[in-house]
């Protein structure tokens, strides 16, 4: 059996501010292996391709993070430290951190520019712009919000863009269209057939 030459641990910097960890270990065999948030394991022949395969899914090495990525207005926070456990059952539990504050209500105030990029970035839910969970392989964003349970709908048109095809995402908080940023309630977005 291989035994662990080196251990980094990686932070999905599109949470931020709340701490998305997954871990990466390498082997005496040079193999490496990913086990993430959702207590998954990848393996890969290399560091190399374990490397890619954070960095696709927006991971960055914490050490090598702007310290300023953590800190937020009323929060002073240094470099996180990454989670411990006696074992992998329990330092999954400890790998999703929530931000203390609690997060801006995009309905209390006018879009900002970083709402409007969320809304199209097709990471997070283009109407609550809670961040989309990844699939199991953890390579690409569900096309559903686990939070307010919107989804795309194919048929209808966007009322400032008049895209079409999934652009616009329905759910219980309303609805947004994802190539303009449009968002409110299903009335303001969506055109009536």
């Amino acid at each position: 059996m291989s035994s662990v030459v080196l251990e980094t641990w990686w932070l999905d910097t599109t949470g931020l501010p709340d701490l998305l960890w997954a871990r990466l270990r390498v082997f005496s065999d040079e193999t490496a292996e990913v086990f993430d948030l959702d207590g998954g394991y990848s393996r890969f022949a290399s560091l190399e391709e374990a490397r890619l395969f954070l960095l696709e899914d927006e991971y960055e090495r914490v050490d090598l993070i702007a310290e300023a990525q953590f800190t937020e207005p009323g929060l002073a926070r240094e470099t996180p430290q990454p989670p411990m456990g006696d074992d992998d059952v329990e330092l999954v539990q400890r790998m999703l951190v929530r931000s203390p504050i609690p997060r801006h209500d995009p309905s209390s105030a006018g879009p900002t520019h970083n709402e409007s990029k969320h809304r199209r970035d097709g990471k997070h839910c283009p109407v609550c712009l809670a961040l989309l969970r990844k699939n199991s392989a953890r390579t690409r964003a569900l096309r559903e919000c686990t939070v307010c349970g919107a989804h795309p709908q194919p048929t209808k048109r966007c009322r400032r863009c008049s895209a079409t095809a999934g652009a616009i995402w329905e759910g219980r908080a309303g609805a947004a269209c994802c190539t303009c940023g449009l968002h409110g309630s299903k009335r303001d977005v969506i055109v009536e057939s």
